[in-house]
């Protein structure tokens, strides 16, 4: 599927979930709880949903779902197919050959309760078979869902960590149904009127819930969103205990308890997301609204890591070769948050990872989101003294579904017989969405 050719997430759902010091799972409904039937539904238009952490799984020879003693299900996994037991007798009897399927097997609680879990397969089609010789490796992801009414809004909580339960804090993605998005399962959340506490039963059966008593202020994350040509379609801050998403479709402040927040992150497209980075913590007080300050104008991050097991992107002079080489940068915003190639939501599944076996993968942006002008500047006159300045970091392919295309190459210069300081100035020109970035840094070419 062409990267230009994916649709824009559509309107986010009208509630925010938020943050409390409680445990990371909700059973048990307090005395006086409003109490929701849920029923199990197949999300099988799960492609079109955007959820934060909608994880796929390798299939390998024990599906990790419950079975009624403990957690296994049996598959067989072949080059050419894979098996399934789903109806667990301990035997395989569903085989599928092809990713995009929907298979239903059988899952069971402790007490012997059993009920049917959708999942979807994948086959991992964009290996290339030139650097990996091994079985294209195989996954799947659920389909699962349960779905009920709450404060007159229909809503439907995913099982996104693919594990059987359905109350998951941070884990699980509860979405309203009239949307295409969401975000994490939180204690707390915003459905319009106000904010509830609520708590799920673990196979999903039921929710119940109470209005919040707890004082509370507002975060408006739209107003000082600034200098750029596009606007977030999920953004989510986090407390000590949890995380919860703080757009509104209607582009209002969302309503929040009290309390020290950073943010955590955003989406921009399924191509795009948005890491915390060096972000600085604030504060939303009682009866008050916080105005979070991000986005443009933008720079490009060089060795600096921009998050959790995000490696740096580096630039370096090799005096013995006498080369420069830079690897694409990710783009950072103003007040530190950091833009980078979705490992998650890009299709299909990955941004542009390194051609190198051995290297660290890192989330860099495909070619039609951010493409680079290099140029080494002479200090006094500011004149690029290297010749080749276009970058894509994309190692050519056949067309956009050819597996090499989601590959990165660095840039490389050979600069010869020039010695001494210059500048190192990249922009992103020809990029819609952050055509305005610029960085500049003194090198030395040894």
């Amino acid at each position: 599927m062409k990267h230009a050719s994916l649709a824009l997430l559509a309107g986010l759902a009208f509630f925010v979930m938020v943050a409390l010091s409680n445990p990371l799972s909700a059973e048990q409904p307090a005395a006086g709880d409003t109490i929701v039937k849920l029923t199990y539904v197949t999300m099988k238009d799960m492609a079109d949903y955007f959820t934060p952490k909608h994880l796929r799984r390798p299939l390998v020879s024990s599906l990790d779902l419950p079975n009624g003693k403990s957690r296994g299900i049996t598959c067989n996994v072949t080059e050419q197919f894979v098996e399934f037991d789903t109806d667990l007798d301990g035997k395989v009897d569903t085989r599928i050959a092809q990713g995009g399927k929907t298979v239903e097997v059988m899952i069971s609680d402790e007490a012997g309760k059993k009920r049917k879990y959708p999942i979807m397969t994948w086959r991992d089609t964009e290996v290339d078979t030139n650097l990996v010789a091994d079985v294209k490796p195989w996954y799947y992801s659920t389909l699962s869902a349960v779905t009920g009414t709450i404060e007159g809004k229909k809503i439907f909580i995913i099982d996104d960590n693919c594990n059987g339960t359905y109350n998951d804090f941070d884990a699980d993605a509860i979405v309203i149904a009239s949307a295409k998005c969401g975000w994490f399962l939180t204690p707390v959340m915003e459905l319009g009127k106000g904010l509830i506490e609520i708590t799920v039963a673990p196979d999903g059966s039921s929710a119940s819930y109470h209005p919040f008593t707890g004082p509370t202020g507002s975060i408006d994350v739209l107003s000082k969103f600034g200098k750029a040509s596009f606007k977030p379609q999920v953004c989510g801050v986090r407390t000590d205990y949890h995380t919860f998403g703080v757009l509104r479709p209607d582009g209002k402040p969302s309503l929040v308890p009290v309390g020290k927040y950073s943010l955590e992150g955003a989406v921009i497209d399924r191509t795009i997301e948005v890491l915390g980075g060096a972000f600085p913590t604030f504060d939303v007080v009682q009866d008050a609204t916080t105005k979070v300050e991000w986005g443009g104008p933008f720079t490009m991050l060089f060795m600096q890591s921009p998050g959790p097991d995000y490696p740096r992107a580096f630039y370096s002079a090799d005096p013995g070769k006498h080369t420069f080489f830079c690897e694409p940068p990710y783009l950072k915003g103003e007040h530190g948050e950091v833009y980078v190639g979705s490992k998650d939501w890009c299709m299909p599944g990955r941004a542009l990872e390194s051609i190198d076996p051995e290297a660290p993968t890192k989330y860099f942006f495909v070619a039609e989101k951010a493409t680079f002008n290099i140029e080494i500047l002479d200090v006094k006159t500011r004149k690029a003294v290297n010749g080749q300045k276009f970058y894509t970091g994309t190692k050519e392919g056949i067309s956009l579904l050819c597996p090499t295309y989601y590959y990165w190459l660095p840039f490389t210069w050979e600069y010869k017989d020039l010695r001494g300081t210059y500048i190192l100035r990249v922009t992103c020109p020809t990029s819609k969405a952050f055509k305005e970035a610029v960085y500049e840094e003194k090198i030395e070419l040894k």
